[in-house]
């Protein structure tokens, strides 16, 4: 379970990367000894944009998905990009999350799951430039 300064910390993560500011948020991830994935650039113009937009990689959909608290050091990276077929639903990026990363099984299915700035469940269509996070178990304080 996540501890209350977890939490902050993820929600601040949330924040910088959704204002513009991703750039420190993955700084703060690499002080961590967080170390994040090649091709983590910020995406100008997709920050804080709801959904859509953007260009198509080998006929897939880009989608960008950041890790927070546990499931950050489960996967050993702060953010990944996935390419997706079109089409493609939120419980088939997790599953191919999990074969990139088996370590997150762990969080089991109490993990959510926001696109943009919303929760999905697993049936959600994921869209050309999405950003998904991983958010896992949290407990207040």
């Amino acid at each position: 379970m996540v501890d209350e300064a977890d939490m902050v910390d993820a929600m601040d993560g949330i924040c910088k990367w959704r204002t513009g500011g991703a750039d420190s948020a993955r700084a703060s991830a690499a002080g961590r000894g967080l170390p994040a994935l090649p091709c983590t650039t910020a995406v100008p113009g997709k920050i804080g944009v709801a959904r859509g937009g953007g260009s198509h990689i080998l006929g897939g959909v880009q989608i960008r998905v950041y890790f927070f608290s546990r499931g950050r050091e489960l996967a050993g990276c702060a953010e990944a990009v996935e390419s997706m077929p079109p089409g493609s639903c939120v419980k088939e990026l997790l599953e191919k999350l999990s074969g990139r990363f088996p370590k997150l099984a762990e969080l089991g299915k109490s993990t959510r799951v926001a696109v943009g700035l919303d929760y999905q469940n697993g049936d959600c269509r994921l869209e050309e430039g999405d950003e998904v996070s991983i958010l896992p178990p949290m407990q207040g304080g």
